[in-house]
């Protein structure tokens, strides 16, 4: 990760929003910019709802954590399904973490 200050809610919000950006928007032709006035794609809103649903949950503060920690980049963080998202909130973070690497 970026230098930052580990713990601070708005630096790994702004890293993780400019990791969703790049995955979503880097390749992203002119043509789909304009269709969408300038906007997200279906696939960038989805996949932010889905984060910023998870991350909100009461019952998963394993996954808060460990993306505050920086123990979880960005980029990881997006790689993840919403399966592997849901497994932190039942305490399998180490399972989980361990599977993908």
């Amino acid at each position: 990760m970026t230098e930052g200050v580990p713990g601070d809610s708005a630096w790994v919000g702004a890293q993780v929003e400019a990791a969703l950006y790049e995955r979503f928007r880097a390749g992203e032709e002119p043509r789909e910019y304009e269709r969408t006035g300038g906007g997200s794609s279906r696939e960038y809103k989805a996949k932010f709802r889905q984060l910023s649903f998870n991350l909100k949950d009461g019952n998963n503060t394993d996954l808060r954590r460990a993306v505050l920690l920086g123990e979880v980049e960005p980029q990881e963080l997006l790689q993840l399904s919403s399966e592997e998202l849901v497994r932190h909130a039942r305490g399998r973070w180490v399972a989980c973490a361990c599977a993908s690497a």
